[in-house]
């Protein structure tokens, strides 16, 4: 953590930043041999064509945190999403999503950490996806089911439908 409270790699409960104007993109530019790895790869490229695309709405620092939330009763998506306006901006998009993760590789976190070694949150991540709706990220240790951060759920999931164990990756912009 640095001196004005930002962690340098998520943690529930703490912001992480994100700065994109200085994002260096390089180490997703060689193909990976891993499947799994390189849909992930792809998806940042795609990220990043967003991003300079998109460049008001991206080009901007932010911060994501990752709420410390007991959410085993269940809440509906579109709490989550007013949750999230409240204590941020909104619940991140896939694009913040993935420049989250290029920021964790630049801060020096292994790719195989972000990729393979599942992750410590209690919690599924929400991220609203490429066609609006919203989807599980990660793994959640509360459910006992450890994936990776880059794990990306197959079902999309709609604002009135009712989520256990997850919560949303909320964005702050600077």
């Amino acid at each position: 953590m640095n001196e004005s409270g930002i962690v340098l790699g998520p943690v529930e409960g703490k912001w992480f930043q994100v700065n994109p104007e200085k994002l260096d993109f390089s180490f997703f530019e060689k193909p990976l041999r891993n499947i799994k790895q390189e849909e992930i790869r792809v998806l940042i490229l795609e990220a990043k064509n967003e991003l300079l695309s998109k460049q008001e709405k991206y080009m901007r620092p932010f911060c994501t945190l990752i709420p410390s939330l007991d959410l085993s009763f269940g809440k509906s998506i579109l709490d989550l999403k007013l949750y999230s306006k409240k204590r941020g901006d909104c619940m991140a998009n896939w694009v913040e999503q993935c420049l989250e993760w290029v920021q964790r590789v630049n801060n020096g976190e292994s790719w195989n950490k972000i990729c393979v070694i599942p992750d410590n949150t209690r919690n599924y991540r929400l991220v609203e996806w490429k066609n609006g709706s919203i989807r599980f990220f990660g793994g959640s240790s509360r459910s006992q089911i450890r994936y990776p951060a880059t794990t990306i759920g197959k079902t999309d999931w709609g604002p009135k439908e009712k989520v256990y164990q997850a919560v949303p990756l909320i964005v702050k912009y600077k």
